[in-house]
């Protein structure tokens, strides 16, 4: 898992739930707030490979129990960024 979101860390990082039925990655374009909550959240196509609508679904969801550090005062109060799902093949 990696988030991208402008000078701005990770406090809690929500992992996707459910099982697995592909292999590749879930881009999440996500929206934050100047406290650090994810407002918004959505699955984009640009580096998504994974398919399936349940897997999406899910990293939805951890995406917006995701939490990051507040704003500081030369941060925009609202923010765009990415969580992207990486899913490998454990048995590799």
């Amino acid at each position: 898992i990696s988030c991208s979101l402008d000078g701005r860390g990770c406090n809690l990082l929500k992992k996707p739930g459910g099982s697995v039925t592909e292999i590749g990655k879930i881009v999440v374009e996500i929206i934050v707030d100047k406290d650090g909550n994810v407002i918004s959240a959505k699955v984009t196509h640009k580096g998504t490979t994974i398919t399936d609508k349940a897997m999406q679904d899910m990293a939805v969801e951890a995406a917006k129990g995701t939490r990051f550090t507040p704003a500081t005062a030369t941060q925009p109060e609202i923010q765009m960024g990415t969580i992207t799902y990486e899913y490998i093949d454990k048995k590799s």
